[in-house]
């Protein structure tokens, strides 16, 4: 009952809707009495296109308007739209080939505006390609195809390009060529993805799905169906989704999945029947009855068989009779019913003649020959297996023809371009004379330019050498100090490692001799003065060693933020028998301070000034303390020793080795020590400031970030 109110509802919005097309046709036409001029033209377009459904009316109309157009509007492009509503009529009346000449002429004059019309002129490219296509003119059909495809290419229009891109696909696909048609359909997917529309994404991954399974590739085809059919709204389009269903089940059919292939041609069959669409619900009935005649339910096959039947028994659809025929006859045949199988062979036959299919002609003549072969009735058997290859045959040497059609459009292009080069050819030849007179007309401002050049390339040498002179001074300049500076070290190491190793041998001999004579109290005194040397020697061959790797390879800092307080505290120990020794004070002043330094450039900076300052203090006070601004912290180590005399910070300044002076104790050093903690603090982002007064003491200060930078 529903199904059938919905059939009643359906038909009377179809009756509806073409009342009030034909209202608009009638309104329209009447503006199109009283206008004149472009307006004109344009409702006459707009009445071409309404009447689609009444193509010889269309055809009429379009007359007109074209004889309109060439008398007030030739060669225009409101022409060339006249000519394209034209060729529409014609192909909508199944006259293709007048249906090309119009669209030819449409686009020889679109091609001729200034600007062109990229929409006009793309689409109509697109469906002369697609005519082409339909007449089998491949070649043909892929010109324009590309060309329409150009010309929209960098346009706003999205869709008009998929629409093109997805016709060369179906060209590709048509001639076997499966992954060249799988590449474009995936590109038209990409541009329905950036467009939003939802139904052209699912029709796009529809075509992947087909081209997918025409491939052989069944269970990609399914993905590609299956995610077409997410696309699709199950209220407003049943009627595509009934199709997307069927498809579904014919590559199962095809994967002899037949339970599977069932299921969903008959959720196909249950839309389209709601729907009152007779044809597609006869359709999909021969569709089951196969699948069931494979799973050998012969009992449902043969119910759905005779659905099909009943519903293209009054239809002229003699191809699709012959299948159910056929089917009959296999149903028949393999169920051992060989006289109702023999009559369903001979029908199938009939209808198969009748339209006058070589596929399926052959398809029955083979069913009958191995009928005839069961049956032992060989002559038979042979007429109809003979029958079967001449068709065979015919279909080939058909496909044969074809290729040589092609193949004689694509010589009689060949010939065309060929013509087109010999005038491009001799065009050419006249170009180039008068190039030749533009070449002599350069040729004096080529030679100007080149001057100019030249002069301009001299000038940026000289410049260059100046440069390079000036950079090889300073290498110069800068070769002469460490030369200097390696005098210094070789000299260090000559002199004062050389006496120090000395007092170790002349502590040696003494130490031999006393014990030699049994006076072992005698070595007591010598002990101090050991300790002493080899804590002078160990200073001096660490600060020789540092110095050495600065020199060697630099300084290449591993930052991390460090508290200065445990960082102070940390290292005062080291310092306590020395001050005690030497009667000196240490005090700190450190709070929350932070700096941004590497921690073992820090202690070399802590180690070398504090140890400066006991060296060079007596009976005095050390003090260091530390200061954090917004981004700088400052850390100051001040004694109240002998001071540093001028010479030595002016070496400082100039970072040459200062002469290296004895403690208050004698102690000796090599000089390296401030000229290291200058190169460790200006390596880590920092600067140092010394203040110092003979006899007075010395305030050192440097500055390093607090935070990271």
């Amino acid at each position: 009952m529903y199904s059938r109110m919905f059939f009643l509802f359906t038909a009377f919005i179809l009756t509806f809707a073409g009342l009030e097309s034909q209202a608009q046709i009638t309104e329209l036409k009447e503006k199109y009495s009283i206008l004149a001029g472009s307006e004109k033209i344009e409702i006459g377009i707009l009445i071409v296109n309404e009447l689609e459904d009444s193509p010889d009316d269309m055809v009429h109309f379009a007359k007109e308007l074209v004889k309109f157009a060439e008398k007030d509007f030739k060669n225009s492009a409101l022409h060339a739209k006249a000519l394209k509503a034209l060729s529409d009529g014609y192909f909508y009346a199944d006259s293709i080939e007048i249906s090309n000449k119009y669209m030819l002429d449409a686009i020889q004059i679109a091609e001729k505006q200034h600007p062109v019309d990229t929409l006009f002129l793309g689409t109509s490219y697109n469906d002369l390609g697609m005519n082409f296509q339909e007449t089998g003119q491949k070649e043909a059909a892929r010109e324009f195809l590309l060309k329409a495809i150009v010309v929209l290419k960098n346009s706003v229009y999205a869709e008009s390009l998929a629409d093109a891109k997805s016709n060369l696909a179906t060209l590709y696909h048509s001639e076997g060529n499966y992954e060249q048609a799988i590449h474009l359909f995936q590109e038209v997917y990409e541009i329905d993805v950036k467009t939003g529309i939802k139904n052209r994404q699912s029709s796009s991954l529809n075509g992947l799905g087909r081209m997918y399974v025409d491939w052989g590739k069944y269970e990609t085809g399914l993905e590609f169906y299956f995610r077409s059919i997410e696309l699709l709204d199950t209220i407003t389009e049943r009627k595509t989704l009934a199709i997307r269903y069927n498809n579904v089940g014919m590559v199962y059919q095809l994967m002899q999945k037949h339970n599977e292939a069932i299921h969903w041609i008959s959720k196909a069959k249950t839309i389209e029947g709601a729907a009152g669409e007779k044809l597609k619900v006869g359709i999909r009935s021969f569709n089951l009855a196969t699948s069931y005649a494979a799973l050998k339910d012969f009992v449902k096959a043969k119910q759905y068989y005779l659905e099909a039947e009943a519903i293209f028994g009054g239809t002229n659809l003699n191809v699709q009779l012959s299948k159910i025929n056929a089917g009959f006859g296999q149903l028949y045949f393999v169920t051992g019913q060989n006289d109702l199988a023999i009559e369903r062979y001979s029908k199938a036959l009939e209808y198969a003649e009748n339209a006058g299919n070589l596929p399926e002609k052959s398809n029955v003549y083979q069913l009958l020959y191995q009928y005839h072969k069961k049956q032992k009735q060989f002559e038979k058997a042979l007429k109809y297996s003979e029958l079967h290859n001449q068709l065979k045959d015919s279909v080939f040497n058909l496909k044969v023809s074809e290729q040589m059609e092609e193949m004689q459009a694509q010589y009689q292009t060949a010939q065309k371009e060929a013509e087109i080069t010999r005038l491009e050819s001799e065009n050419e030849i006249k170009q180039t004379e008068l190039q030749f007179r533009k070449w002599e007309r350069n040729w004096a401002l080529a030679g100007v330019i080149l001057l100019l050049a030249v002069s301009v390339s001299m000038y940026m040498l000289f410049t260059t050498v100046k440069k390079q002179k000036t950079e090889l001074a300073l290498q110069n300049e800068e070769l002469g100090r460490l030369n200097r500076t390696l005098n210094k070290l070789f000299g260090i190491i000559s002199h004062d490692l050389r006496n120090a190793t000395a007092a170790y041998q002349s502590s040696a001999k003494i130490i031999g001799h006393h014990l030699h004579k049994g006076q072992p109290e005698k070595l007591l005194p010598l002990a101090p003065e050991i300790d002493k040397n080899a804590r002078q020697l160990s200073a001096m061959l660490e600060s020789l060693l540092n110095w050495s790797a600065i020199q060697i390879k630099g300084i290449q800092p591993e930052k991390e933020i460090i508290e200065v307080k445990e960082a102070v505290e940390g290292l005062m120990p080291m310092f306590d028998e020395v001050a005690r020794m030497k009667n000196n004070l240490i005090t700190t002043e450190t709070g929350n301070e932070t700096i941004w330094c590497d921690p073992e450039s820090f202690q070399l900076i802590l180690r070398n000034l504090v140890g400066n300052a006991l060296k060079f203090t007596s009976g005095g006070e050390i003090k260091i303390s530390a200061l954090m601004t917004e981004q700088v912290t400052t850390i100051t180590v001040s004694d109240t020793g002998n001071g540093i005399d001028q010479t030595v910070m002016d070496n400082l300044k100039n970072a040459m080795l200062p002469e290296s002076k004895r403690g208050t104790a004698g102690e000796k050093g090599t000089g390296l020590g401030l000229t290291m903690v200058f190169e460790h603090i200006r390596k880590n982002g920092g600067n140092m400031d010394i203040e110092s007064s003979p006899g007075k003491g010395t305030t050192i200060k440097f500055y390093l970030p607090a935070e990271k930078l």
